[in-house]
């Protein structure tokens, strides 16, 4: 009785170690999911930042110029991106 009651109790703890390890790697794989996607994000925003700054500083050099037409465009491309 002793050996059944011990068997049984040992199959419900190791059950409930069973349940904790896999939500902790459930929620281990959503908090690495998450730190790549925001990280993603910043790296699309601040593409956006210096592609409007050479926007700007395109324009300021040479308003209807060619190199501020692919700024232009490069810029919103990467708008685009970063929504």
């Amino acid at each position: 009785m002793g050996t059944l009651l011990g068997s049984v109790i040992t199959h419900a703890f190791q059950r409930q170690a069973s349940r904790r390890s896999e939500a902790f790697a459930r929620s281990e794989a959503l908090r690495q999911e998450r730190m790549a996607t925001y990280s993603a994000f910043a790296e699309a925003a601040e593409q956006y930042r210096h592609g409007q700054a050479d926007r700007w500083y395109r324009k300021k050099a040479e308003p209807e110029g060619e190199a501020f037409l692919v700024a232009r465009d490069e810029a919103h491309r990467l708008r685009t991106v970063a929504r």
